[in-house]
């Protein structure tokens, strides 16, 4: 696991060592150490110079280097106006080093770019001619390196301010910072390395989960050892849909539950019949497309069940309104709410209050409904930290990395998926592990369900193309990635 950090982290940290006596100038040194590091095995290096101390970094690293006898270029973008900047580009000057304006290099001339244009302070949209200098690195295809963020990336909430350098490698001064792994982090920071520079952050925001065990099973058990699970899925007029959940008791039992009862609208008793093998199966009463209330059907379901699913392939009305309230007022076991159960509650999340043990997993969408925020507006971390502490539910804020928020205050960031996962049914396969997990009593089980799904995303990735991957090949792959002490 991996602390990450917010940029107050690090301005934090900053401020304790130089009460500590150390100079803004020392920093420095240390960083550009860092940089002439990852630097040092190219030979013609180009070092794309901003105007903060990012650009000092730049700098610093750039004579360190030419100490080796590498040979260097500087390229500044915009005024540059710190002191500490300033004076290591006169100590370039002075030992012949070509200083000039970014819009004259031909980066086909170098195999190394070394990207200091922005550091971690960056808050606003990036045009003029700094987009023009991104665009002109991007453009290139010549190995780059950034110092500590991607230049044009955020720092906090990983997305791009406009436009940001696509990094091969991003060296990280001190700390792992959340932006690295959250929203395009993932696609802009290439390969991350620590430089310890003496700064020490403290209160992490996240920890990052990427690797995760289980437990060894004793040979004397049977299928009730390991949880009933009841999944509440399906419409008659979202059929594909109602068919796609059934991959959420696929994945149940592949992630090792022992009983899963689909419940389904009784209108689709044809459909699921002819398909459905391992798992038992309820039918719920329906008006001819999407399950109705019935308080007796609810209390055999809850009454049987370890934990219980909600919301995939539902579809919105009044009745699924009823069921949604029902499970949460009166569940005494753990319920994980999806999709449409989500849905349905958006206008008055209020109700998820009526939860003992709620666990919620939204995907950006979903979860802009329940906030009343546009997609764009949401901070992953922050939003979802907020919402678990206002309604006292789990938030399993699902992304190219998720978050998952409990309401103590408890935050983890898992990044183990992929591009292969963008396809209907993922989400399904998800819940299914959650409620495997949690019915086993599994310790930390949604977080180790996000874990276990992106890695069998990746297997299946590597196994099929990333192109072709169906949510039935996730769920299968389940098993082959979940390791055993």
């Amino acid at each position: 696991m991996i602390d990450l950090f917010l940029r107050e982290n690090v301005v934090q940290a900053e401020e304790k060592v130089f009460r500590e006596n150390v100079s803004l100038s020392s920093l420095i040194e240390r960083a550009g150490e860092g940089l002439k590091k990852e630097c040092e095995r190219f030979s013609r290096i180009a070092i794309f110079v901003g105007s903060g101390n990012n650009g000092a970094d730049g700098a610093q690293a750039g004579l360190l280097l030419l100490d080796e006898g590498k040979s260097v270029d500087i390229f500044t973008v915009g005024e540059i106006k710190g002191e500490e900047t300033k004076s290591r580009l006169r100590q370039l000057k002075t030992q012949g080093v070509s200083i000039d304006d970014f819009k004259v290099a031909d980066l086909d001339q170098y195999d190394c770019v070394l990207d200091c244009i922005f550091g971690i302070g960056l808050n606003r949209e990036v045009v003029g001619e700094y987009k023009d200098a991104i665009d002109k690195i991007n453009a290139s295809k010549v190995y780059t390196i950034s110092a500590d963020i991607p230049s044009g990336l955020s720092v906090d909430t990983g997305k791009i301010y406009g436009v940001a350098v696509k990094a091969d490698k991003t060296v990280s001064f001190s700390m792992m910072k959340a932006g690295y792994v959250l929203s395009d982090g993932r696609d802009c920071t290439g390969e991350i390395v620590l430089h310890d520079t003496g700064i020490k952050p403290q209160n992490p925001i996240a920890v990052l989960v990427s690797d995760v065990t289980f437990d060894k099973r004793k040979n004397n058990t049977h299928k009730g050892s390991y949880g009933k699970i009841s999944l509440i899925t399906g419409s008659a007029k979202y059929v594909g849909a109602s068919l796609l959940a059934e991959r959420s008791a696929h994945a149940s039992l592949r992630s090792g539950a022992g009983l899963v009862r689909l419940c389904v609208p009784y209108s689709l008793k044809e459909v699921y019949q002819n398909r459905v093998v391992e798992s038992t199966l309820t039918f719920l009463p329906d008006d001819g497309e999407k399950i109705d209330f019935d308080e007796l059907v609810l209390d055999d379901i809850l009454s049987y069940s370890d934990v219980v699913g909600i919301g995939m392939g539902l579809g919105q009305s009044e009745g699924v309104k009823r069921v949604v309230e029902y499970i949460l007022t009166n569940a005494t076991i753990p319920v994980v709410l999806d999709a449409d159960a989500i849905n349905v509650i958006s206008k008055n999340p209020e109700i998820l209050k009526l939860g003992k043990e709620v666990i919620i997993t939204p995907h950006l969408g979903e979860f802009s409904r329940l906030l009343g925020k546009k997609v764009d507006e949401i901070d992953q971390i922050r939003d979802a930290v907020a919402f678990s502490k206002e309604y006292g539910v789990c938030v399993h804020l699902k992304g190219s990395a998720s978050v998952t928020a409990y309401p103590d205050g408890q935050v983890f960031i898992t990044a183990e998926g992929c591009s292969a996962m963008a396809k209907g049914g993922s989400g399904d396969v998800l819940t299914g592990i959650i409620t495997s997990f949690i019915a086993q009593k599994i310790d930390n089980p949604v977080v180790k369900a996000s874990v276990i799904h992106g890695k069998a995303g990746k297997y299946a990735s590597v196994k099929i193309g990333e192109y072709g991957v169906l949510a039935r090949d996730i769920a299968d792959c389940i098993p082959c990635v979940m390791k055993i002490n």
